[in-house]
């Protein structure tokens, strides 16, 4: 294997990937919507550097993050960034912006029928959901979190691992305005409890199981204990992950 030296340049893209990247999309989009003259990466960064608020602005208005009309008051949407001393530094004030409906919506970029998510695991078989099947499940999830209560500012946190599942519950608890905060199942109910505890959630979303290099784990005592050590809890949803250690979906 030939040897590189610390600083060698190791790969360049063609003209073809350059002409066809996003950042160069993003570059031309800027140039003509504000009159600028950028033509590298280089000169692109030392704008964003030197004009923060109108390069924030320009990429909520490049990619429809956030627009004029998403404003609840338009009087104050004068600069997208306000008092750019730290701290106390204001972003777009008036703006509203729900996180899981824009990325949701990125799937009007395509087909709605095109695969949003493929997820592998010991516990499945490969699967994939499409945009239309995830929008369908984050709905009914984030009814069902409206009907237990689940308001703007409540905590959601799941002791789960990364599956469809997870990006599912997460999806639904933002699109209702709950904070979402996360452990993995291999963590310990102590080392779960240090984070959980700190935010006093009303729901834990959770399994009682998991399987790891062929090996399932009950974490039934851990889950219990967790759910023991919240008093504000208010509501438990339970994933069947496992089934007496065999791969079952939930």
């Amino acid at each position: 294997m030939e040897q590189t030296a610390a600083g060698d340049l190791l790969w360049t893209p063609s003209k073809d990937r350059v002409a066809n990247a996003g950042l160069t999309e993003f570059i031309q989009w800027l140039n003509q919507n504000y009159g600028l003259e950028i033509e590298s990466y280089q000169q692109l960064w030392q704008w964003s550097v030197n004009d923060v608020g109108r390069f924030w602005q320009a990429i909520g208005r490049c990619y429809n993050v956030s627009s004029l009309d998403s404003l609840t008051d338009k009087s104050q949407y004068q600069y997208p960034l306000t008092n750019p001393s730290m701290p106390g530094s204001r972003w777009f004030q008036g703006a509203r912006l729900n996180m899981a409906e824009y990325l949701l919506s990125r799937g009007e970029l395509g087909p709605l029928t095109r695969t949003a998510i493929f997820a592998e695991s010991e516990c499945f078989e490969p699967r994939e959901i499409n945009w239309i099947e995830m929008r369908d499940q984050v709905c009914k999830l984030a009814t069902s979190l409206r009907n237990m209560g689940i308001q703007p500012g409540d905590r959601v946190v799941a002791y789960m691992p990364i599956s469809i599942e997870s990006i599912v519950a997460l999806f639904a608890c933002i699109s209702v305005g709950a904070i979402w905060s996360s452990c993995s199942p291999d963590f310990g109910a102590k080392s779960v409890l240090e984070r959980f505890s700190q935010i006093n959630p009303k729901l834990l979303i959770t399994m009682t199981s998991y399987q790891y290099n062929g090996k399932a784990f009950d974490r039934s005592v851990e889950v219990n204990q967790i759910i023991d050590a919240l008093p504000d809890l208010a509501h438990v949803i339970h994933l069947s992950w496992l089934d007496k250690g065999n791969p079952q979906p939930p």
